[in-house]
């Protein structure tokens, strides 16, 4: 198993976790994590050919439509207890996106993904 995640491993956790083989962007930005991690997912998926990638948070909207595209099956964890509604409704939409893009673009990841896993019955 192959994980991305964006950040160094400050706690030692990638040497611990055998066999999981961690892939670390080595540094953290909060307003960048997502296209962080997305290009480094999309490097790897391009190098192993995976049988299936998970996303979890907003590469989501950028790694699932690649994946499908070069046949790869995808999955998509969603854990927030409740997604906003992002049906295009006027400015309130567009001001729900701004203040809530990182889950604007997890739903768009999950409408890409041909699996969709949840550990919440309060989804809207």
């Amino acid at each position: 198993m192959h994980v991305v995640s964006s950040g160094r491993d400050e706690v030692g956790v990638t040497t611990a976790d055998i066999p999981v083989k961690y892939h670390l962007t080595g540094h953290y930005n909060r307003h960048l994590f997502g296209l962080q991690t997305a290009c480094k997912t999309l490097q790897l998926v391009r190098e192993l050919r995976p049988d299936v990638v998970c996303s979890m948070t907003s590469e989501a909207a950028i790694v699932l439509p690649f994946c499908n595209f070069i046949r790869v099956p995808t999955a998509f964890f969603l854990a927030a207890p409740e997604t906003p509604d992002f049906r295009l409704r006027g400015l309130a939409t567009l001001k729900t996106i701004r203040y809530k893009v990182g889950l604007f673009l997890q739903a768009i990841g999950a409408a890409h993904a041909k699996r969709i896993v949840s550990l919440s019955n309060f989804i809207s």
